[in-house]
């Protein structure tokens, strides 16, 4: 974690954990997806471009406003020069829009989950007061 908040120039000391409970946070409908993964580097930079790209390109914001964006981590690296931590971006698409390399097309449908809520840990960047 010290890695990847030092990549974006935030350290242990400059954020607060939030505990965070989320109501249904698996309710999603089934949807289809566009995906696209990148592992090293900077993956969480290089998905958006491709992503942003991706929904210039076809237009997504027009031919389906209601679009989901999805993003995580995937995999968590272990290495601690980041080369093995990788990011992934999801965003809903219409069945029938073509996905060409790199992205990939999956099907999502989740279960619901039993549980109430769901805990989510956040770090949020501590902001210095301003005097005024």
């Amino acid at each position: 974690m010290k890695n990847r908040l030092e990549s974006i120039g935030l350290t242990l000391k400059s954020v607060v954990k939030l505990d965070c409970l989320f109501r249904d946070v698996w309710n999603i409908p089934p949807m289809t997806m566009a995906s696209i993964n990148c592992i090293g580097g900077a993956p969480e930079t290089d998905t958006a471009k491709i992503i942003d790209k991706f929904v210039k390109n076809c237009n997504l914001a027009e031919i389906k406003p209601d679009y989901r964006h999805f993003c995580f981590d995937h995999p968590q690296g272990k290495l601690s020069d980041g080369n093995d931590h990788g990011f992934e971006r999801w965003v809903s698409i219409p069945d029938d829009i073509s996905i060409n390399d790199p992205m990939n097309c999956i099907n999502l449908s989740i279960e619901p989950v039993d549980e109430e809520a769901m805990q989510l840990d956040l770090l949020m960047p501590i902001k210095e007061k301003k005097n005024v």
